[in-house]
């Protein structure tokens, strides 16, 4: 069985024709696949020159890396946020409704409570009474605290991988967050 893969749009497939339609644009790999011929499985990594599948030159490969990374780095800090914040040992959320909500706390709405007022853990299971609004305004600060900090400590990251100049460098860019 032969394996193709059409020269400009990087399709693959294995079969012992290439399809019909566009025959004259697809090449013929003979038993291999371009992951092996390249050292990648990422069909943006590769380039057709003549009849051969070949790694893209560094240059090329450089941008889509780079967004892949920065995806990551943004998809680590949702995940981050979404674990939410810890305040008296207590985890509660950072959902964007509750993020709402800490912020009329921090902007007067915890006047008007009466104290001990009751707030949802993170996961619903319990309440956590907050004794008073000095209290309140401190939860809202440790929630507006922590996600900053996952969004600052994401922005260094990313800033990082832009600044990147070749894919060494960029494999240096690591979320141990």
């Amino acid at each position: 069985m032969a394996n193709w893969i059409h020269r400009t749009t990087f399709q693959f497939t294995p079969s012992n024709d290439p399809p019909l339609a566009d025959q004259a644009n697809w090449l013929s790999l003979g038993g291999d696949n371009p992951a092996n011929i390249t050292g990648s499985a990422d069909p943006r990594d590769w380039t057709v020159v003549g009849d051969a599948v070949q790694l893209k030159a560094e240059v090329d490969l450089l941008p889509h890396k780079k967004a892949d990374k920065i995806a990551a780095i943004d998809a680590k800090t949702r995940e981050l946020i979404s674990q939410g914040f810890t305040h008296a040992g207590k985890v509660f959320s950072l959902s964007a409704s509750a993020q709402t909500n800490w912020l009329g706390v921090k902007n007067g709405y915890a006047a008007g409570l009466v104290y001990p007022y009751k707030w949802a853990t993170k996961d619903d299971t319990e309440h956590y009474a907050f004794a008073d609004e000095a209290e309140m305004i401190t939860a809202a600060d440790a929630a507006a605290a922590t996600k900053t900090g996952h969004l600052n400590s994401g922005r260094d990251l990313k800033t990082a991988a832009i600044d990147a100049a070749t894919i060494a460098a960029l494999d240096l860019v690591v979320d141990n967050r």
